[in-house]
């Protein structure tokens, strides 16, 4: 079956900004170039979290609820290898 028989639409954008009932921004999913992501946010409109993904780099960051970085990991290739960060707010960088 296809999407049309079940009623489902498709809707084509570069980016979608989804509002909570008092308009405040609670996620948005996007395309940057060849990197799509999606942030998400707070009732208070702050960005708790992001992911992202492109041809050759992965990452997911996390931030409390006034804006501070907590958390991120990621992956970038550079040439044939694959190298792979992890930081928390309390630690330094550390590399595999």
């Amino acid at each position: 079956m296809s999407n049309e028989e079940f009623g489902i639409k498709e809707i084509r954008a570069n980016r979608f900004v989804l509002e909570d009932e008092n308009g405040k921004t609670r996620a948005m999913l996007w395309v940057n170039k060849d990197t799509p992501g999606l942030s998400l946010y707070d009732k208070n409109g702050e960005q708790r979290a992001w992911l992202s993904v492109g041809n050759d780099n992965a990452g997911l960051g996390l931030y409390d609820g006034k804006g501070k970085h907590l958390s991120c990991c990621g992956s970038t290739r550079m040439g044939r290898n694959w190298y792979y960060r992890t930081r928390t707010a309390r630690s330094e960088p550390a590399y595999q």
